[in-house]
């Protein structure tokens, strides 16, 4: 672009902040002062702006303090605190890498933790520059120690049959010198007892083997059912008969009503409920369909003689209760408020390696949380007032195993559910239960189901 300015425009003089160019009205420099007037008035807006974005730009006045921390046993820098003066500028938990700013200037860092050594010494001299990057490092000791480690990590330790708030790996400190007892726990897998530590000066270490404990299999029978649904009573009552067989463990089976909403509405079915009846294929053209671990399966009542019908349904429950599970699951912080919500954490424990549960891709197997509600009543057209057992009030996915990164053998995770009873006040909650259950998706079966009473 010619930047030349033109011969025929006018020359431009300022005088004192004035044009005097020839452009000499009133209204003109009305004009102008005006524009000069909005200008500046942008002007002190942008820089307005540019200093309320102050902390976009780097600290002229600051560095940043860079601090990594060497442990001589695994836990031994959790709670260490770094000092500037009286305030604490640094606090470390699990970590061992922290960063924090600082004025320019001298400083003198002190970092401290009880009965803990630290090298080169536990204080450090620093000199900040403005916007520099400085690396400090500290090797941490605890003095009469206990490291305590486990082959499968987050197991509770205690000391002398008292639980010290810690998991492993960790570093007890401040132990008094002697003989002491040394115990984990784990839910989900099982080590040998306490062990007897000798501690002193030096830090002492102690290790236990875990193995995953073994979980006899469970079994849920899901009736995939309709209030009018002219065959299905028969099924629904066998359904409700075999809960009351006292030899089917009450805490790994159950039998539940999967409400869908054949030929018309139906009170009891809800949008999980009418999803899980599609996922299984369940009932149809009048037709009840009951199948137990989403494997061994039941369409129609035939002749609709409930003792027979009850006499199958046992065949398949029990063919699954005398296998062992490869995955364990467990109630973990649970938690009923009437009429407010279910919520608690489950354990899902992985006793052998995904892989061979009969899926290859682990956003196949998904953990599920279900609850019911039992004995609700309404109105049948044909058979009068009639009571439903069990009835499914909502499915709710916790998971794939991807997403809870459970992979391998001695894998385990706590996943919370929360289920809100707040809205579902129409029907009673006496007798109300729940289920965890893990399915693979792609073949429908259920590889493990444990079931408890919410009011247990």
């Amino acid at each position: 672009m010619n930047s030349s300015p033109r011969s025929d425009a006018p020359t431009v003089h300022l005088r004192d902040g004035f044009r005097t160019d020839g452009f000499r009205t009133d209204g003109d420099r009305r004009v102008w002062r005006a524009g000069s007037l909005l200008a500046a008035g942008l002007l002190a807006f942008g820089l307005t702006q540019f200093q309320g974005c102050a902390d976009d730009f780097a600290e002229p006045t600051r560095g940043t303090v860079f601090v990594d921390l060497n442990e001589a046993t695994t836990g031994a820098a959790e709670g260490a605190r770094i000092r500037n003066g009286d305030e604490v500028v640094a606090e470390f938990g699990r970590e061992t890498s922290r960063e924090f700013r600082l004025p320019a200037g001298r400083h003198t860092l002190r970092i401290e933790k009880p009965c803990a050594a630290f090298s080169p010494q536990d204080q450090i001299v620093i000199d900040v520059t403005p916007g520099g990057d400085h690396h400090l490092s500290w090797s941490v000791a605890p003095e009469g120690g206990v490291a305590v480690t486990s082959s499968i990590p987050g197991a509770r330790i205690l000391l002398d049959g008292l639980d010290t708030g810690r998991v492993t790996p960790a570093t007890l400190e401040c132990v008094p010198s002697g003989e002491h007892q040394v115990a984990v726990e784990l839910l989900g897998a099982t080590t040998s007892g306490a062990l007897t530590v000798q501690v002193g000066v030096e830090t002492a270490n102690v290790n236990f083997d875990f193995v995953p404990a073994p979980q006899a299999r469970g079994a849920i029978l899901e009736l995939c059912t309709a209030t009018l649904c002219p065959n299905c009573p028969p099924a629904d009552e066998a359904c409700n008969e075999l809960t009351l067989i006292e030899s089917l463990p009450d805490a790994r089976f159950i039998a539940v009503e999967c409400h869908s909403r054949w030929s018309g509405t139906d009170i009891f079915a809800t949008p999980s409920s009418i999803a899980r009846d599609a996922f299984l294929l369940g009932e149809s053209r009048g037709n009840p369909y009951a199948i137990v671990n989403g494997s061994r399966s039941r369409r129609g009542v035939g002749a609709g003689n409930v003792e027979e019908l009850v006499a199958e349904y046992r065949g398949y429950v029990e063919e699954f209760l005398v296998q062992e599970s490869h995955v364990g699951l467990y109630w973990n912080d649970y938690a009923y408020t009437p009429g407010g919500t279910l919520s608690g954490k489950a354990r899902l424990f992985a006793i052998d390696a995904p892989a061979n549960w009969g899926a290859a891709d682990l956003d196949k197997l998904e953990l599920w949380a279900l609850y019911y509600k039992d004995r609700l009543t309404w109105f049948h057209p044909t058979h009068g007032l009639t009571t439903y057992y069990h009835v499914i009030r909502e499915y709710k996915k916790l998971g794939t195993m991807a997403e809870l990164g459970i992979d391998e053998a001695g894998d385990w995770t706590d996943v919370p559910f929360q289920f809100d009873l707040s809205s579902d006040t129409r029907f009673t909650e006496e007798g109300m239960g729940l289920a965890l259950f893990v399915h693979n998706a792609a073949s429908k079966e259920v590889i493990q189901i444990v079931h408890r009473l919410a009011a247990e």
